[in-house]
C-alpha cells in the first residue's frame, strides 16, 4: 500500500469476511488439462510443480488453488486455458526454489493426451520445494504424498553410484512422530 495507508513499522492488510479460496480436486485438475489438450494443435509441454504436480503425480489428496509451473507457461496453453469450460487459475509460480539440477530429474507423466506433455519435479524434488516453503498446506501435501507412497529417504540415483540421501531426513507428522 501507500505510505499514508500504514503507520511506522506497521502492514495493514484487508481480508474480506466469510470469502473462501475455490479450490480443486484430481480429476478437476484432470478434466482442465484434458480440456486444454483438446485444443492444443501441436505437443506442447506443461511443467507443473506443487499441489498439483502432487495431486496428478505423487497420490496427495488434498486440493489445490491452482496449477503452478516453474517455468514460463507456453503462450498457445495460456491461450487454451482461457477457451475451456472449467477454468482453474494457470501461471509461472512467484516463488519457487527447486533443488540443484532438478531439470535433469523431471519425469513426463503418462497422462491418456495428444498434445499436452505434463511435466512434473521427481518426487524427492517436489518433497524438498514444499519442504522450503514451509507451510501447513505444505506439510499436509508431504505427509499425504508419504502416505501414498513412502519416501526412500536413502535412495540411490540409477545414472550414477552417488548416494542421494537427504541427511538426517525424517517424515514427521504435525505431532512429531515419525511416519
Amino acid at each position: 500500500g501507500l505510505p499514508h495507508e500504514h503507520g511506522d513499522g506497521e502492514l495493514r492488510i484487508h481480508v474480506r469476511q466469510g470469502s473462501r479460496v475455490k479450490t480443486y480436486g484430481r480429476d478437476q485438475v484432470l478434466e482442465f488439462l484434458a480440456e486444454i489438450d483438446e485444443i492444443l494443435a501441436e505437443p506442447v509441454a506443461l511443467e507443473i510443480i506443487g499441489g498439483a504436480a502432487a495431486l496428478l503425480a505423487y497420490g496427495a489428496r488434498n486440493s489445490t488453488k491452482d496449477i503452478d509451473s516453474f517455468a514460463s507457461i507456453d503462450e498457445r496453453i495460456r491461450q487454451a486455458a482461457t477457451r475451456v469450460a472449467h477454468k482453474i487459475p494457470l501461471d509461472q509460480a512467484a516463488v519457487a526454489d527447486p533443488p540443484y539440477n532438478y531439470e535433469d530429474r523431471r519425469q513426463r507423466l503418462n497422462l491418456p493426451f495428444r498434445n499436452l506433455v505434463v511435466i512434473v519435479p521427481e518426487k524427492h524434488d517436489l518433497l524438498l520445494m514444499k519442504a522450503v516453503r514451509g507451510s501447513r498446506h505444505d506439510d499436509e501435501v508431504i505427509q499425504e504424498m508419504h502416505l501414498a507412497e513412502p519416501f526412500d529417504l536413502e535412495r540411490r540415483s540409477s545414472s550414477s553410484s552417488k548416494n542421494c540421501s537427504v541427511a538426517g531426513a525424517r517424515v514427521v507428522s504435525e505431532s512429531g512422530e515419525e511416519i
